[in-house]
């Protein structure tokens, strides 16, 4: 092997490089342990390119003690005002016993009723899950479907009805098939509604559009602008909408890795302009981009960037584009 590897941009960009990493190529593993043999010092430089492609395994935040004290005070609260809500009504009739002071008694326990307990339940009835910048969560439905959240999402869902679910951010879904009532699983975005059986797809509803990728099974989006309001995808297929322009932006083949590889913590591009890798970044990271530079704005680029080291992910745009990146206070200023 000739060729010289002096940047991120080199390992990424070569073809033996992304078979070993992706593929898991023996041939081009033998070549590849046997570069770093004679380049001991590139081995950081090499590791740094393999986790762009691969990503970085993301390492779950549990809550802090003190965190989980609060919730388990506030939970006790709750339950003693339901009781306390719940007895004050029997207290009452204990006392009274005329007709005219049950009808009374009746009328504030009514109220009772309404003012201390149905809050409470109401309050029950919506599930969510949600995800903060650079984080990442794996859920599992009371119907024994399975999300990965990506970061910076939410999940809703009735507790009765887990099966229908509304989406802001992205999230992967491997849902259960019910064949003994044939029930469907709904995912509804500002944009459209996903309606499945049981398949595993992905939803990324971010930037006014919807974009749903189907690795497997069948899928039907619901709500769209086209002649039957519906469409069945098949798999390997993506669709991108925008309800706000009323058209299928996009509609081609697509690979999984290109569509799913944030579960394993990189974020991938295939000939995309430096505007839309911005708009990603920032939806994952919450950073702001100041982009003062000319030269870089019809760069395409090909290839991965980690969705939980934002170190990395800021290096990566610098050798791909040829910038600079200073941060002044909480913006990121590009430039040539």
């Amino acid at each position: 092997m000739k060729k010289e590897f002096t940047n991120l941009k080199d390992f990424i960009k070569d073809v033996s490089f992304n078979r070993w990493i992706l593929e898991k190529s023996e041939k081009d593993s033998l070549i590849w342990e046997e570069w770093l043999t004679n380049h001991p010092e590139k081995k950081e430089l090499l590791e740094d390119a393999a986790n762009i492609l691969m990503g970085i395994q993301f390492k779950v935040s549990l809550p802090t003690p003190s965190k989980v004290e609060s919730e388990l005070e506030l939970l006790h609260l709750s339950i003693a005002a339901k009781e306390a809500a719940y007895k004050q009504p029997k207290q009452i009739f204990g006392s009274l016993r005329s007709n005219r002071i049950w009808a009374v008694a009746a009328a504030i326990a009514l109220i009772v009723a309404t003012t201390f307990m149905m809050p409470y339940f109401l309050q029950d009835t919506i599930i969510e899950h949600q995800t903060a910048f650079g984080e990442f969560k794996e859920l599992q439905l009371p119907d024994g479907s399975k999300v990965a959240l990506n970061a910076n999402s939410t999940l809703k869902y009735e507790a009765n009805t887990p099966r229908k679910v509304w989406l802001e951010g992205e999230a992967f879904f491997e849902v259960t098939k019910k064949t003994d009532t044939g029930e469907n699983f709904q995912v509804l975005t500002n944009d459209l509604t996903v309606k499945v059986l049981g398949t595993t797809f992905n939803v990324n509803s971010r930037n006014e559009q919807t974009k749903v990728f189907l690795e497997e099974g069948k899928v039907i989006l619901e709500g769209i602008a086209v002649a039957q309001n519906t469409l069945e995808m098949i798999p390997g297929e993506l669709v991108r909408y925008s309800k706000k322009d009323k058209k299928i932006i996009e509609k081609r083949e697509a690979k999984a890795l290109e569509n799913i590889s944030w579960r394993n913590g990189v974020i991938r591009f295939t000939e995309v302009p430096l505007s839309t890798v911005l708009k990603e970044i920032t939806a994952i990271y919450g950073i702001q981009f100041d982009n003062k530079s000319n030269n870089s704005t019809d760069k395409r680029f090909s290839g991965g960037i980690p969705n939980n080291n934002l170190t990395i992910a800021l290096e990566t745009l610098k050798e791909i584009y040829g910038i600079e990146i200073e941060q002044q206070d909480a913006v990121y200023i590009i430039k040539e």
